[in-house]
């Protein structure tokens, strides 16, 4: 928080006021829209996952805001990091083969990590899904 903030969490424009604080921070480490860089990722030492947390908080950010500072970037960003088929890849990747499905930590087989599945990918899957069908 910044020095000389007094966050009031009674007050509506206090909570908003250091939620931009907060994002501007945040936005700060992204470099995906400068030359050299990747849309919808974050430059080392950060891992895709964690761009995909920024970018889930930024579209919360906005929603709860009404702030729409930041859209054009994530925007852009989420559209980059879509595929071809505008799916990025969840559903295709599903694993049935064990624990009942679901989706593995990593998608190609070279990558350290491949062979398990863990709680927060399948979790943030299921959260996605949920919001898609509530909104389409």
């Amino acid at each position: 928080m910044a020095v000389g903030l007094d966050l009031d969490i009674s007050n509506d424009d206090s909570i908003k006021q250091t939620a931009s604080i907060i994002a501007y921070g945040m936005m700060t480490y992204y470099k995906g829209n400068k030359t050299g860089g990747v849309p919808g990722l974050l430059p080392e030492p950060y891992f895709w996952w964690e761009a995909g947390a920024m970018f889930g908080a930024m579209i919360d950010y906005w929603h709860y805001t009404g702030d729409g500072t930041y859209n054009d970037l994530v925007i852009d960003a989420m559209l980059f990091q879509a595929g071809e088929n505008a799916d990025y890849m969840l559903v295709a990747v599903w694993d049935k083969a064990t624990c009942g499905g679901g989706l593995k930590w990593q998608k190609f087989t070279f990558n350290n990590g491949y062979n398990y599945k863990n709680t927060i990918l399948n979790g943030l899957f299921f959260n996605l899904a949920a919001r898609l069908a509530a909104y389409t």
